[in-house]
Order: structure tokens, then C-alpha cells, then sequence
């Protein structure tokens, strides 16, 4: 799998360096004292580079005067030389030999439009690992082709990362004139705006969930009237109902919220995020629930959800064989301390049902009890074993968590598991 440039501080440093003095020159500031400074600090770190990053920074500002001189004259005629070497750009950024893309791009590329060029730099620099150099030759070839709303989506989705604070005001101004704007482009400004909800309260989230529905909703159907839907539309149509499921899901309309994410899986029914959403949704409200997380394991799920739930649900079921064997495998996937704890909580009494040894068992209790220390179901359960072992006629009176409170869990952690509503097919890449 390709990999992203390696990031020592020296490298690091002096490509901030360099992306900041870009910003002055535009800004008329290449004189200026706080230029100045800019240059003086490279060379703190400049010899501390080697051979490879040196020229790699050196092309970067190579191409970055490419954007702050302006554009050169216009393409050359293409030729089959060009053509190859064009061709052999793509393979090199396919296969992840990003610093081979870019110097055939700076040799040949004046034989291609010049936003074309700045978009392929963009994109090998966001495949890279760095979203900010990214942005920059996507912004100049968002300026050089305004009409191409792929470009905006693309530029969109980088500053999400890149830089929030403008990836929010360009996604707003989007949004004011979301009618005027390609379904593409409108989808990715509301996914970035969405995305600002992980870090306000629930009251605090509630408005901007119902400024976003009619809009989505609008989109949607803007999407749903083309004569054919397929390709990136499908992709854009998945977006769209995903965050629509979401966004009823996070105001309480649990009915609109199922029926959005059951459209979504339709049209991906091999993603495992959106089944486990959806499964999270119903835990213990349908049957059907267990399928979905089911299912997702069957899709080799990398995320711990469909394990953990699936323990709960053999665990309500006596059925201890299967539920160890979820938590045994839930437990080595991420997960938050709490979640673990919920675990260690589960296996203890399934290990319990099977007859493991006291000191086994224990283990799993103290486990929940260290890694949850206000987790007073797991102490409690650790006291009804402690009580068996004493008096071996004493009923195991152990307490479960409902499927209410798994829900709301699920709905708690998973809404800051960044894996779990990520895991959806971007319009534009």
C-alpha cells in the first residue's frame, strides 16, 4: 500500500517554512520582515535534510512559482513522447512513487491545461500525507477552471482537513446557495459543516442538524430526478442519505433515520459502517439488528461494534461459548477504556457460565474494573462471584446491562469513532 512522505521535524519545519513564504509572496510581502525571519529560520533546518527531501522542497518551490508568477503560456501540442511520460506520471502516483509523479509532471505537464496540472499536484500531495501543500495547487486550479464544481468538491474535502476554520466558511457560503450548486459540491459542504457537530453539545448540535436536513433533502432529490445514477452519483447519493440517517438518528427520529441508512445500504450493501450504524440504531428494538452486525463480521469489519454488541446480545441469551469468543476478539480491536471495560464485564460471566477457573475469571472482573473504575455493574458482578465461591449454594444474581443503555452507549462512543461515519465513498476522489 502506498505510503505517505515520512515526517521528521527538520522536513516538517521547513515545508511549513516554505508553504508560509508562499502565502507572503502572494501577499506582496516577499520583502518583508516577517519574510525575512521565514528565510532565516530555514536554514536552522535546511542541512539537517537529506539528499531527497532537499530536492524535494526544492521542487515544491519550483512548482509553488508556478502559481504565485502566474500561469506560462498556454499547452504545448501533445505528442506521443509527452503522452508516455504523462502516462507514466499517473502509474508512478498510482503506485504510490509520489516524488516520481511530480518531477514528470514539472517535465512534461506544460503539455496539459495548467489547472490540470495544479489538480494532479494537488492530489498527489493529499496522497502524500500533506493535506496543506495539497490545498494550495487545488485552490489555484479551483481559480484557474471556476467552473468545474469537481474541483471545488476536491478543494472542499482537503481544507476539511487542511485548514477547518476555512473549510467552514467556504463550506457556509456553499450552503447559503446550495440550489445554485452541483449536488457534489453541496455534499461536501455539508459534511464538513456536519462535521463540526463533534465538537458542540448535544443542544448546541440541534440546529445545525435541522438547518442541514432540508438541504440534504433538497440535494437528494435534486440527484434522484437525473435520468441515470450511477458511478460518482451513487457515491454522492450514499453520502447524502448517510448523513440524513445521521442527523434524524441524532434528533431523535429513529423511523426516518432506519429508513435512510436501509436506502444507503442498498446501494452499498458491502459497507460495514453503514451496517453497524444502522444495527447500533435498532440494538434490541428489532430482531434484525443482530444481522446487520452479523453481516458486518462477515465483511471482516475492522471495528470493534459488531463484536461488542454481539456479546451482549449471546451474553443475554446464555449463550457463553459465542459471547466469549465476541469478547475474546472485541478486545483486540481499538476501543475506549470504557467500552473495554463493558467487555472484561460480559466475558467475566460468560467464563463464569462455562466453569473457567476462579483466577481466569477474576482476571476478567478486576480487567472491567481497572479499565472502567466507575463501571459499578462489573463490581458488583465481581462480588455475586466472590459470593458463589464462599457459599457455592448462593444464587448468581448477575446484572446486565439493558439494550437501552447499550444503545445509548453505542450512540456515545461511536459518535467520536471517526472510522465508523468516515468509512463512506468521497464523490470526488
Amino acid at each position: 500500500m502506498p505510503q505517505p512522505f515520512p515526517k521528521s521535524p527538520s522536513y516538517q519545519a521547513e515545508l511549513s517554512g516554505l508553504l508560509r513564504m508562499h502565502q507572503l509572496s502572494l501577499a506582496g510581502k516577499e520583502e518583508s520582515e516577517e519574510a525575512d525571519l521565514e528565510r532565516e529560520s530555514a536554514y536552522d533546518y535546511w542541512y539537517d535534510l537529506s539528499k531527497l527531501e532537499k530536492d524535494r522542497l526544492m521542487g515544491l518551490s519550483k512548482d509553488l512559482y508556478e502559481i504565485s508568477d502566474g500561469p506560462a503560456q498556454p499547452p504545448e501540442p501533445m505528442n506521443p513522447l509527452a503522452q508516455g511520460k504523462l502516462v507514466g506520471a499517473y502509474e508512478a502516483r498510482e503506485r504510490g512513487d509520489w516524488d516520481k509523479a511530480l518531477e514528470l509532471l514539472r517535465q512534461w505537464g506544460n503539455h496539459i491545461p495548467p489547472a490540470l496540472v495544479c489538480y494532479l499536484r494537488g492530489m498527489i500531495w493529499r496522497s502524500a500525507g500533506e493535506p496543506v501543500a495539497a490545498s494550495v495547487f487545488l485552490e489555484y486550479a479551483s481559480h484557474l477552471d471556476p467552473e468545474n464544481e469537481n474541483l471545488q468538491a476536491v478543494l472542499l474535502h482537503t481544507l476539511k482537513v487542511a485548514d477547518p476554520v476555512a473549510a467552514k466558511t467556504r463550506a457556509e457560503a456553499v450552503l447559503q446557495a446550495s440550489e445554485a450548486k452541483s449536488p457534489t459540491v453541496v455534499i461536501y459542504a455539508a459534511d464538513i459543516i456536519f462535521g463540526q457537530t463533534s465538537k458542540l453539545s448535544d443542544i448546541d448540535s440541534l440546529p445545525v442538524y435541522k438547518r442541514l436536513i432540508p438541504i440534504l433533502e433538497r440535494t437528494l432529490t435534486r440527484m434522484e430526478g437525473r435520468e441515470e445514477i450511477d458511478g460518482p452519483a451513487v457515491a454522492g447519493a450514499e453520502i447524502v442519505l448517510t448523513l440524513l440517517a445521521t442527523t434524524y438518528k441524532n434528533i431523535g427520529d429513529t423511523q426516518k433515520a432506519y429508513g435512510y441508512y436501509s436506502r444507503a445500504i442498498q446501494l452499498d450493501p458491502m459497507n460495514d459502517a453503514l451496517l453497524i450504524a444502522r444495527g447500533i440504531l435498532m440494538y434490541g428494538a428489532d430482531r434484525n439488528a443482530t444481522f446487520d452486525f452479523e453481516q458486518a463480521i462477515r465483511l471482516d469489519s475492522p471495528l470493534i461494534w459488531p463484536y461488542f454488541y454481539l456479546a451482549h446480545h449471546y451474553l443475554g441469551n446464555n449463550r457463553f461459548e459465542e459471547c466469549r469468543v465476541m469478547c475474546e476478539q472485541a478486545l483486540h480491536k481499538q476501543a475506549t477504556p470504557r467500552v473495554q471495560s463493558e467487555l472484561y464485564d460480559f466475558l467475566g460471566i460468560s467464563l463464569t457460565g462455562l466453569g473457567y477457573p476462579e483466577q481466569v475469571i477474576r482476571r476478567a472482573f478486576e480487567n472491567a474494573i481497572r479499565l472502567g473504575p466507575s463501571n459499578e455493574r462489573a463490581r458488583r458482578n465481581m462480588k455475586w462471584f466472590e459470593a458463589t465461591l464462599t457459599t457455592p449454594t448462593a444464587q448468581k444474581g448477575w446484572e446486565r446491562s439493558s439494550d437501552s443503555s447499550m444503545r445509548k452507549i453505542g450512540q456515545q462512543e461511536a459518535r467520536s469513532d471517526p472510522a465508523l461515519y468516515e468509512k463512506r465513498k468521497l464523490v470526488a476522489d
